[in-house]
């Protein structure tokens, strides 16, 4: 399995909505590259761990990023995080695809999950964010999917970001 990180811009889904089409085209477009997703804890988490920073804006994501997805819907997101501009708030939603392929802009995603937020505040400082959510965070779910299929059929973990 693989997961993309990818810088663009967030929407507000609902679950009965499809995520903008020129949205999914811009991040897809922006992708920063991509990096192997795993099992976690139990052949029922996902886990993806980013080994590279990751620049957004005045913004960067240090390696060693993790997302967590388990089958419960249970969802977490960890990085160190630091800004080069003072007042700073990043806003991260992830895209999840199933498929062997990269995704494109016109693939539909499974599932969006999260509206993870964090105020970074100081300028050349490293934070630390965790963010945990329970299954409500996942917004837009295509096909109405339980989070433990949701698991089983993810193979690209695409984050949207801005910061």
């Amino acid at each position: 399995m693989t997961a993309l990180m990818s810088c663009r811009q967030t929407s507000q889904a609902s679950p009965r909505t499809r995520p903008d089409a020129e949205l999914r085209k811009r991040g897809i477009q922006g992708s920063t590259g991509a990096v192997q997703v795993s099992k976690g804890r139990s052949a029922t988490d996902l886990s993806a761990v980013w080994d590279t920073d990751i620049a957004v804006g005045d913004c960067t994501i240090h390696k060693g990023a993790t997302f967590e997805l388990d089958s419960n819907g249970n969802n977490r997101w960890e990085c160190d995080i630091s800004s080069t501009d003072t007042g700073d708030d990043a806003k991260l939603t992830m895209w999840l695809y199933d498929g062997a392929a990269k995704p494109t802009s016109i693939t539909e995603p499974l599932a969006l999950v999260g509206e993870y937020g964090f105020d970074i505040h100081d300028a050349n400082t490293v934070k630390h964010w965790l963010q945990v959510f329970g299954p409500g965070a996942i917004f837009y779910n295509m096909g109405g999917l339980g989070p433990m299929e949701l698991v089983a059929r993810t193979t690209w973990v695409w984050p949207s970001c801005n910061c």
